[in-house]
This record gives structure tokens, sequence and C-alpha cells, in this order.
């Protein structure tokens, strides 16, 4: 069980972590500041314009926003 809670904080803290990444990256584009050419890595275009949305939903994969309902949640963790 230990383990367990270890696992979701590391899971919560590196969702943050890219979640943040995915603010800047999406507001950079707004701007023209290219946050994947500026730390050296080369995007192709289609890539490029969804790389905010696509580090903003694997945040949200592991920040458990698509796990279902609350509800659900919190009649398993009461079991």
């Amino acid at each position: 069980m230990e383990e367990q809670k270890e696992d979701t904080d590391t899971n919560k803290l590196v969702g943050m972590l890219l979640l943040g990444f995915a603010i800047v990256d999406f507001g950079g584009s707004w701007v023209g500041f290219d946050l994947w050419g500026s730390i050296g890595i080369q995007l192709p275009e289609v890539l490029w314009n969804f790389s905010a949305f696509i580090e903003a939903g694997i945040a949200g994969v592991l920040l458990g926003w698509f796990d279902g309902d609350e509800d659900d949640q919190d009649d398993n963790e009461e079991e």
C-alpha cells in the first residue's frame, strides 16, 4: 500500500511539471516563442502545432483526470 502511494505521488509530481511545461508551450506559441526549439529539439510542423495539447493530455492522465467519476473513486477508497 505504501508503494502505491509513492507511485501516485510521483505521477502527480511529474504530471504537474508536465502541465506547467504545456502551459508555457501553449503561451509561447501565442507570442511566437518556440519552446521545443529553444531546448534544441526541432519538431515537425504537425507535432509543433499540437504539442501543448499532447503534453496537457499526458499530464491529465498522470494526474488522474480521466479515471472516471469521483464517486467511484471514493467508494473504492472506503473499501
